[in-house]
């Protein structure tokens, strides 16, 4: 892809006067004499925006990356397009999309879905992973609760609790070093999953990658975007051929 800006691509897509207007509308509604009561429904309404845009922001980049919609609005690779127009970093846009995964892959009905949603991101996104057809209804009943409260509770009956009669022993023999990469992406899945139980960490880990590589046709471009975060990681310039020495990857610009 050409060095396009964002501006390029707002004004390609006649963005450029909505998103003025959007900013100048905030400024004015801020600086406009509101009484308390009419900025605390609107502390409370933009707060269910930003819950509502986050699941739709998640579903959209979950079907932009599934789709490969990207490639034909002429981006080098998923991460080119989510860095330079989406302007989130790629663990942001994982995230987001690995809750919505969870919602959309869950067998209860679509009913269901949209109660579980209603509850807001707060609450949601605490019990991805966990909620199932069996607990689902359970959960929405806490709904009520605030958020502090709802995670609480859903600490206390799921998140410590073992699931007994329903857990399955998973075991495996690693060499030192994958050991220490499982470890590792554990500890970070442990993390952004907001969870202590290993079980659920390693669930994100192998949810995230069939999110990633779901209908994964050319697995070049699957090396090209592990070659991509080594890169940012590493700081390294890649030049990678095939067996029969065609090109699989380079570093855009290395070479030139």
């Amino acid at each position: 892809m050409s060095e396009k800006t964002l501006q390029d691509v707002l004004s390609g897509l006649n963005l450029i006067e909505d998103v003025k207007k959007i900013k100048e509308d905030v400024y004015q509604r801020v600086m406009t004499k509101m009484a308390p009561d009419e900025i605390r429904k609107r502390i409370l309404m933009l707060k269910m925006v930003v819950d509502v845009s986050y699941f739709e922001m998640g579903g959209y980049l979950y079907w932009v990356q599934k789709k490969g919609y990207w490639k034909a609005w002429g981006y080098n690779s998923w991460t080119d397009y989510v860095e330079r127009e989406v302007g989130f970093s790629l663990r942001k846009v994982e995230y987001l999309q690995k809750i919505w995964y969870w919602i959309d892959s869950m067998e209860v009905p679509i009913e269901k879905k949209k109660e579980l949603v209603a509850l807001g991101w707060d609450k949601t996104k605490e019990v991805a992973g966990i909620v199932d057809s069996k607990n689902i209804d359970e959960i929405i009943k806490m709904g009520d609760k605030s958020s502090l409260e709802f995670k609480a509770e859903v600490k206390r009956k799921f998140k410590q609790q073992p699931n007994v009669g329903t857990q399955q022993r998973f075991h495996v023999y690693l060499w030192e070093d994958q050991h220490a990469t499982v470890l590792d992406a554990i500890e970070k899945a442990k993390e952004l999953g907001n969870t202590d139980r290993i079980g659920h960490a390693l669930s994100l880990i192998c949810l995230s990658w069939l999110a990633e590589n779901m209908d994964l046709k050319d697995w070049r471009e699957s090396v090209a975007r592990t070659c991509i975060k080594m890169e940012q990681v590493l700081g390294l310039k890649m030049l990678i051929v095939d067996k029969e020495e065609n090109l699989v990857y380079k570093t855009k610009g290395f070479g030139e």
